[in-house]
């Protein structure tokens, strides 16, 4: 009935559920995931602590977590995560949570040893490398991180954003003229890709961030307020567009939007 989202049925079918299973975990979870799809995020996080707090399967942790880091909750969700862990170590959900919180709102050196320890335990994938090279970015190593992006290239050749992070590392690196070209690169893709779909936010933000580094600052600028315009909620694009007018000396725009987001 959620699902399908017919009205009050949900409802109906958890107090039968409640009064079938009186004190069942399972309870709880069905209630949290009601009081999520309802919009009421105490509540679920309430019934979801209650549940792990009975049954701690990594699974529920794991659950607990997400809903925590979508809140804002990064210490809770963090620790909920090493809880899993410390209960199923090795488990490559938890891990891939943690290393991206870490990455995230954490401690990128942190990070980086969870993706590699992810690296050398799941199959080969872009998305890890790519995660890698961002971490060793953030930690001013920007050497290693061309040595990841050029990694996940090699899984996923001619991804746009990862070869505009490997552009962005190059730049760091004091490496202009292969910058320069990866730039070049990914702006050639996304323009294919646009051609064929259109672009996501996300994508378009990629763009526009490709047109600032190559001296097309008024195309860059033109993108990002457009697209800021259409997603005036989505913290991730409010940030992307300071990065943009950030990079076409925009100061005051970039310093509205980065505290917006």
């Amino acid at each position: 009935a959620l699902a399908e989202g017919r009205g009050q049925e949900p409802e109906a079918a958890l107090a039968r559920l409640a009064a079938a299973l009186p004190g069942d975990p399972a309870v709880l979870l069905e209630r949290a995931s009601l009081a999520e799809r309802r919009g009421r995020t105490a509540e679920a996080l309430a019934d979801l602590r209650a549940a792990s707090a009975l049954v701690p399967s990594w699974r529920n942790l794991y659950r607990l977590s997400e809903l925590e880091w979508r809140a804002g909750q990064s210490a809770a969700a963090r620790e909920h995560l090493r809880k899993l862990l410390d209960r199923s170590p090795g488990n490559l959900w938890g891990l891939t949570a943690l290393a991206k919180i870490e990455l995230s709102n954490g401690d990128p050196a942190r990070a980086e040893r969870l993706f590699l320890e992810l690296i050398q335990n799941a199959p080969p994938q872009r998305a890890l490398w790519t995660n890698l090279g961002l971490a060793r970015f953030f930690s001013g190593r920007y050497e290693p991180a061309i040595d990841a992006h050029l990694k996940a290239l090699a899984i996923d050749p001619d991804h746009a954003v990862v070869l505009l992070n490997l552009a962005d590392s190059e730049l760091a690196a004091g490496r202009r003229k292969e910058a320069e070209a990866h730039y070049r690169q990914a702006l050639a893709r996304l323009e294919r890709i646009e051609a064929a779909n259109g672009l996501t936010p996300d994508d378009s933000m990629a763009k526009a961030q490709c047109l600032a580094h190559l001296d097309r600052a008024g195309e860059a600028a033109e993108i990002a307020q457009r697209t800021l315009q259409q997603n005036p909620g989505l913290p991730d694009i409010v940030y992307e567009a300071a990065l943009v007018y950030a990079l076409v000396g925009d100061r005051t725009s970039a310093l509205v939007n980065a505290r917006a987001a």
